[in-house]
């Protein structure tokens, strides 16, 4: 098929996809008629009148009869997200990009009741995925990379592969059976509601093709420099970002002892403090909540020893206490920040021991 093209000012020709691309960008902001949206876009009238119908009938465009105003479709909105994913990915191929897919698998340790990160299953069908690595996390990558490769003896496509799966395959497994499920439950539906004359079009039968012959895509962007820049004209909002930040990492504190022979909570509290996440002397008080949850050895003292908790070795009424009183606090910055949205109707101290019974139930299971 022939291009077709139109010519902008200054001896610019653009072709039908350069024009749908304009015409969408500018309607972005809201409607406008014909005349308008030719100034705007610098496309003549011409050239218009004979790319706005078609862009109609294609759903990318909607025309009010009244007002004589062109505004998006949904068709034209996802397409304009279409346009920036690119945009975004282009603007970042300096970095590690990694696409490839996804098959997933299933461990037997993962079938056990509260472990976390379990994984969902293998995928019935292998799935399309890509990952992004910005600079910052560029080192580990490669230093995960050449982990893999030393320690598995995987070549330069396994490592990439497994690297893919782990950071991308968790979010796509729980999203592709969420959608899986909901599909096999609308057909049963279907059947039961066909067999009982209670719907009047006949429906497919429960097979592969109706089972799995779907489209289904997922798109996951995050610019932290960005956000963090809006946040930074609305005290409002950063603080609300600062708060949600603080909850999630304290509420991490509150079960899990994630210690190296690099890292311990209470250099993390001191550097929290130093750099304005909290105060110093909430972090003090915190670093003594820890202690008496996780003991010593886990937030700073005799790095070299055992690593086992004291949470999971001696669960008494004086470590359970400093649990509820961190995660008080965690959910207390989580809310602040208006992070726990799912339960408005709890109080905190309801929060705090729906979390932690919840805790002591998967514990002893």
């Amino acid at each position: 098929m022939m291009k077709t093209y139109a010519r902008a000012d200054r001896g610019i020709h653009l072709n039908n996809e350069e024009i749908k691309n304009r015409i969408l960008t500018v309607l972005k902001e809201r409607p406008l008629r014909a005349g308008e949206l030719a100034k705007r876009t610098n496309i003549s009238r011409m050239t218009l009148t004979k790319r706005l119908p078609q862009l109609e009938k294609q759903e990318y465009l909607f025309r009010d009869p009244q007002t004589r105003t062109y505004s998006l479709a949904e068709k034209g909105t996802h397409e304009l997200d279409r346009l920036q994913d690119l945009e975004w990915f282009s603007n970042r191929q300096h970095e590690v990009y990694l696409p490839g897919q996804i098959s997933g698998g299933l461990d037997l340790t993962d079938i056990l009741p509260g472990v976390a990160g379990r994984s969902l299953g293998p995928l019935p069908i292998p799935v399309s995925a890509s990952l992004y690595v910005s600079k910052e996390f560029e080192r580990d990558y490669h230093l995960t990379e050449e982990m893999l490769k030393y320690t598995k003896n995987y070549g330069d496509k396994t490592a990439r592969r497994k690297l893919l799966e782990r950071t991308a395959g968790g979010p796509i497994e729980e999203f592709f059976f969420r959608h899986l499920w909901e599909r096999c439950i609308k057909l049963v539906k279907w059947n039961v509601g066909y067999k009982k004359r209670e719907i009047g079009e006949p429906p497919p039968p429960l097979d592969l093709d109706s089972v799995l012959g779907f489209s289904l895509g997922l798109t996951f962007r995050y610019d932290g420099r960005k956000a963090i820049e809006t946040c930074r004209k609305d005290p409002m909002l950063l603080e609300s970002m600062r708060c949600r930040l603080v909850g999630y990492l304290l509420l991490d504190m509150s079960f899990y002892e994630r210690v190296s022979y690099n890292f311990t909570y209470g250099e993390m509290l001191k550097h929290m403090g130093k750099g304005g996440l909290i105060p110093k002397n909430d972090a003090k008080r915190i670093l003594r909540l820890i202690e008496r949850i996780h003991g010593k050895r886990i937030v700073g003292v005799g790095k070299d020893e055992d690593f086992n908790p004291r949470w999971n070795r001696h669960p008494t009424r004086g470590v359970r206490k400093a649990v509820k009183v961190l995660l008080r606090i965690a959910l207390g910055y989580l809310k602040k920040g208006g992070g726990l949205k799912d339960h408005p109707t709890l109080s905190l101290d309801e929060m705090v021991d729906k979390v932690f019974n919840s805790h002591i139930i998967l514990s002893e299971s």
